[in-house]
C-alpha cells in the first residue's frame, strides 16, 4: 500500500475513492490529509480479477473505517471499473456526483500528484490505448493540464488499427496501415519489406479492404502503437506474445547501438506530430536491402531519439511550464534518459513517475488528484 500526503482538508464525511483504469488496475483512497493506492490488482478482463477488484474496494473502506462518499473513475463507459463506479454510486445513493476523468489527463495528473504540482504543466502522455474525447483511440497526446482541466494542444497523427484489436497482436498490420497513409497498395507490395514477407496476395488485399472500412479499423493517435509498427518494420516482433513486447525489444536493440540514424517527426502543422518523415521511401528501400543487426540497432536508437527530440521541440514553445511525462511508453529507460538529458541542456523543468509507475497502475492516483482539486476549490 502506497501512502502520500496531500495537504487536503477533506473531512471524514467526504471520503473519495478512485476506481482506476481497466488494465493494471489499482484503487485509490483519500482519507483526510492523505491519499493512498491499493496494491496492484491486474487487468479487469476475467471474473477472478474483477472479483478481487471489488473485494479490494470493500477491504479498503473497512480497513480505514470509512464510507465512500465521492467516487471518481475513467470516462470510458465500457471499463469494468467505470461500470462498477456507476453501479455503486446508484446503489449507495451517493449525493456527490460521480466524477469522470479522461484517461490521458489522469496520466498527467498522476505525475502532478506525486510531485505535488498544482499549477499548469505541459503533459506528454504516450501510451497504447485510452478513450479520447472525440471517440477515437488516443495515446500520443500533448496536454496543457491543471488539476481541474486540460487542453489538447498536439497529438500524434492518426492511423488505422486494421481489424481493431487484432492489430495490437499483429504489429505488421499497424505498419501496413501507416504505409497506406503514404503509399499506394502496389507501391507497398513492391517494397518487399521483411515484415510482410509471409503475406499472400489475398492477405494483402483483404487487409487493404479492412483498412478502408472505418467500422472495423478505427483511428488511433497512439504512440505505443507507432512503437509497435516500428518494431515490426525492424523485424523484431511478428506476433505479440506479451504486453509491451515491442517496446522492450526496441529498447534492448537501442541499448546495444553504437550509433544512430538521424530520424525526425514533423511538427510544422498545427496541433500535429507527424510520423510520415520516419517512413521515407529511401529508408524503406534500405531496410528491404540491408538485413544487418547494425542497421536495426541504428534505427532503433534513432527512432527513440526522434521521440525525445520531438518532446523537447514542443516543450520549447512552452518553456515557462514544467513538463510531465506519463503513460506506459515512458517505461522505456532509453527514452526517459534522453528526454532528461535534452531537457537539462535546454534548462527545462521535467517530472515523471518515480514512486508511481508510468503505466495505468497510476491512473487512480491521477483521478484522486482531480477529485481533491475539486474539493479544494
Amino acid at each position: 500500500m502506497s501512502h502520500f500526503g496531500t495537504g487536503s482538508e477533506q473531512s471524514t464525511g467526504n471520503i473519495t475513492v478512485a476506481l482506476g483504469a481497466e488494465q493494471k488496475s489499482t484503487i485509490g483512497l483519500a482519507p483526510p490529509k492523505q491519499w493512498l493506492l491499493s496494491p496492484y490488482i491486474g487487468d479487469l478482463d476475467d471474473l477472478d480479477t474483477e472479483q478481487r477488484y471489488q473485494d479490494t474496494f470493500h477491504h479498503l473502506a473497512a480497513l480505514y473505517h470509512v464510507k465512500p462518499q465521492q467516487l471518481v473513475c475513467d470516462k470510458h463507459p465500457g471499463y469494468h471499473s467505470s461500470q462498477f463506479a456507476q453501479t455503486y454510486h446508484v446503489k449507495a445513493n451517493l449525493t456527490a456526483p460521480l466524477l469522470k476523468v479522461q484517461h490521458h489527463h489522469a496520466h498527467v495528473l498522476a505525475v502532478m500528484a506525486e510531485h505535488h504540482l498544482t499549477e499548469q504543466v505541459l503533459g506528454f502522455t504516450f501510451d497504447g490505448t485510452g478513450w479520447g474525447d472525440d471517440q477515437t483511440v488516443w495515446g500520443g497526446e500533448v496536454l496543457l493540464s491543471t488539476p481541474q482541466s486540460y487542453q489538447r494542444v498536439r497529438n500524434l497523427r492518426q492511423f488505422r488499427l486494421i481489424g481493431g484489436e487484432k492489430a495490437i497482436k499483429e504489429p505488421a498490420r499497424l505498419l501496413f496501415a501507416i504505409l497506406l497513409e503514404c503509399y499506394s497498395l502496389a507501391d507497398i507490395k513492391a517494397m518487399q519489406l521483411p515484415a510482410f514477407s509471409a503475406w499472400s496476395e489475398f492477405y494483402f488485399n483483404n487487409l487493404y479492404q479492412l483498412w478502408q472500412s472505418g467500422s472495423q479499423s478505427p483511428y488511433t493517435s497512439s504512440m505505443g502503437r507507432l512503437i509497435d509498427a516500428w518494431a515490426s518494420l525492424l523485424g523484431l516482433v511478428d506476433k505479440v506474445g506479451y504486453e509491451g513486447e515491442c517496446g522492450l525489444q526496441l529498447e534492448h536493440l537501442a541499448m546495444c547501438a553504437s550509433s544512430e540514424s538521424a530520424l525526425s517527426f514533423d511538427i510544422s502543422k498545427a496541433n500535429l506530430i507527424d510520423w510520415q518523415p520516419l517512413f521515407s521511401a529511401q529508408l524503406l528501400q534500405r531496410i528491404a536491402a540491408d538485413k544487418s543487426d547494425t542497421l536495426r540497432h541504428e534505427l532503433a536508437l534513432g527512432f527513440i531519439t526522434a521521440i525525445a527530440n520531438v518532446i523537447i521541440a514542443i516543450a520549447r514553445d512552452y518553456s515557462h511550464l514544467p513538463i510531465a511525462l506519463g503513460g506506459g511508453v515512458f517505461q522505456n529507460r532509453v527514452l526517459v534518459d534522453k528526454v532528461f538529458e535534452l531537457a537539462k541542456q535546454q534548462y527545462l523543468s521535467l517530472f515523471c513517475g518515480e514512486t508511481l509507475p508510468a503505466n495505468d497502475a497510476s491512473i487512480a492516483a491521477g483521478q484522486l488528484w482531480y477529485a481533491i482539486s475539486q474539493h479544494n476549490n
